[in-house]
């Protein structure tokens, strides 16, 4: 019964977890496809930044 629930908990975490799984993943895309090669290295960092604490917020809000 535990392995059920643990189960299903896993699988709805993952659905939660995708969309940002996927933006991150786009964002490392779009630099090593050089999308992103007239930003500076300032530029990248801050947009990197910011995907950061936004899927840290995101993952507090589910886990808390």
């Amino acid at each position: 019964m535990l392995k059920n629930k643990s189960k299903i908990s896993m699988h709805g975490l993952a659905n939660k977890l995708t969309p940002m799984r996927i933006r991150l993943e786009k964002f490392l895309l779009d630099c090593s496809d050089g999308r992103l090669k007239n930003k500076s290295d300032h530029d990248l960092l801050k947009m990197a930044n910011e995907h950061i604490k936004s899927t840290i917020a995101q993952i507090d809000d589910i886990l808390c």
